[in-house]
């Protein structure tokens, strides 16, 4: 698939603009969507109508083979394709075996090439980026997850 958009900050690319302009309006110029009822925000507008829905409004999406219940229909197409009918993505180098492309390649990045995420305030290194921003809105700005339940 062609990617004709590029990003003038970064390298990222996109094969349509207004996926571009949603990229820098997240990434770059620090948009968000403010859930109404948490400190909650949202870096795209599909994670805020996501979390809109799978955390306020109990929406779930459930499997017609067993009791599993996912809270998107991505999720609920993934559990189908790695638990019912056996698609796996196997890792080349190892025995894991990924339920999708994109965990066997974040898998293959970490474990196999040794990729992190450094903290730009201190010696800090994750192995995933949602690690990185958990440490640093934890250890440096101070901020605490609170159970909504």
């Amino acid at each position: 698939m062609k990617r004709p958009y590029k990003c003038t900050e970064c390298d990222y690319k996109a094969s349509q603009k207004v996926s571009l302009q949603t990229h820098t309006r997240a990434i770059h110029k620090g948009e968000t969507f403010p859930c109404p009822e948490w400190d909650f925000k949202a870096k795209f507008k599909t994670g805020f109508i996501y979390h809109i829905n799978s955390v306020h409004k109990g929406k779930t999406f459930q499997c017609p083979d067993c009791d599993y219940k996912a809270t998107s229909n991505s999720n609920l197409q993934t559990h189908i394709k790695s638990i019912h009918k056996g698609i796996t993505f196997p890792c080349s180098e190892c025995d894991y075996k990924a339920t999708d492309k994109s965990n066997l390649q974040r898998h293959i990045r970490t474990i196999h090439k040794g990729e992190t995420f450094p903290c730009p305030e201190c010696d800090f290194k994750a192995k995933f980026k949602t690690g990185l921003i958990y440490h640093i809105n934890s250890v440096h700005k101070g901020e605490t997850l609170q159970c909504p339940l």
